[in-house]
């Protein structure tokens, strides 16, 4: 067993700072009670009636917004301690092309669920990179999925395949 953190650099490193820029910027515009931060959710944001409206940006740009920093550190922990090692594996271009591949496939589930009426409305904005966190850690559970893994702070070694399970499961019940 081996405790270590992944390498911060590359495309991970970029991400991540890309993110936290952008969520020092909406912080800004929070503490300084901005009605630019409004503009900026529903230009940017993943807002179902508006992509229907010819706005397709917003299925990649939602995913750098974030509603807080507890939000942002979840998903760039994951971007950091699982996406590091996908891109060492295959490399920058087939990394982003698993991230952004993800994170539009969840704006896309997003606005087909709002169309349903499922638990999303369409005049309500989405915001997070969680899609492409979710991406990342199905593809590190289906390619190192026997691999043991400890994810602070709990002490269990556990199959990277039952974290990836496990986080899916708190999502799920946290989005219900």
């Amino acid at each position: 067993v081996t405790l270590s953190f992944p390498p911060f650099r590359g495309m991970v490193k970029r991400l991540v700072l890309i993110n936290a820029g952008f969520l020092l910027l909406t912080l800004l515009l929070k503490v300084s009670s901005s009605p630019l931060l409004d503009r900026l959710m529903l230009i940017f944001g993943l807002v179902p009636s508006q992509v229907l409206s010819g706005r397709i940006w917003q299925l990649v740009t939602y995913s750098f917004l974030h509603a807080d920093l507890l939000h942002l550190l979840y998903n760039m922990l994951v971007l950091w301690m699982f996406g590091a090692q996908l891109e060492s594996a295959w490399g920058r271009r087939r990394f982003l092309q698993l991230y952004f591949v993800s994170l539009t496939g969840a704006a896309v589930v997003t606005v087909l669920m709002a169309l349903a009426g499922v638990l999303v409305r369409m005049h309500t904005p989405t915001i997070g990179a969680s899609g492409a966190a979710y991406g990342i850690l199905a593809a590190f559970a289906a390619l190192y999925g026997e691999r043991r893994i400890i994810v602070f702070p709990l002490p269990l070694p556990l199959k990277a395949k039952h974290w990836v399970v496990f986080l899916v499961f708190v999502s799920l019940v946290g989005v219900v």
